[in-house]
């Protein structure tokens, strides 16, 4: 007889522990798939038993049963998924730009090709609207330059405005706000207190 199926009900168990997003773990979610499977063909197999009577109580509750068993670690399956496309796009809009190669090691071929195509298609958006950047704070800035201090040296980076950029550790800049945003959010630079 199958038993419960556990695996897809712990995939969810690990997002919820985990301070991003785990590894991707390709063996686990096939073992939750397998579960459904064997889940749903014992269901089949008990509906098809010559023994049991089509409306007899014993029946009717172990197809229900079995059906309710492979919805419920299905619907584990389809929220873990979406959760971890979810976070790719928080991501996303959060460091305003490509994912940081740190977390795209934690992320399967399948999610890693989604959040390329997202990237693509939110960057061909914003050019279309004539260059907007969506992912600009929305409340206006108080001042047009802000002053920030290099947290690590990572050589040249092109603005928005056009100039070039050297990171140099603990080197302080004053420059353009639209410049800015997207560096401190990928935590290249910070802010500095006046």
């Amino acid at each position: 007889m199958a038993g419960v199926p556990r695996t897809a009900a712990s995939l969810l168990r690990e997002l919820r522990t985990s301070t991003w997003l785990p590894n991707w773990n390709e063996a686990t979610v096939q073992v939750a798939v397998d579960e459904i499977d064997e889940l749903y063909a014992y269901t089949v197999d008990v509906m098809n038993q010559p023994g049991f009577e089509r409306d007899s109580p014993e029946w009717i509750s172990t197809i229900l049963t079995g059906r309710e068993m492979v919805m419920y670690a299905r619907s584990c399956l389809v929220v873990h998924c979406a959760f971890r496309l979810g976070k790719v796009v928080e991501l996303r809009w959060a460091a305003a730009g490509r994912l940081p190669d740190a977390n795209r090691e934690l992320l399967s071929p399948a999610e890693l090709r989604f959040a390329d195509a997202y990237d693509d298609l939110l960057a061909e958006y914003m050019f279309e609207m004539g260059g907007l950047d969506l992912t600009a704070g929305a409340t206006p800035p108080k001042d047009l330059y802000v002053e920030v201090r290099v947290e690590k040296s990572g050589g040249a980076v092109m603005l928005e405005s056009g100039q070039t950029l050297q990171l140099v550790a603990h080197e302080r800049h004053l420059l353009r706000r639209t410049d800015v945003e997207p560096l401190i959010r990928q935590g290249l630079v910070a802010h500095c207190n006046k």
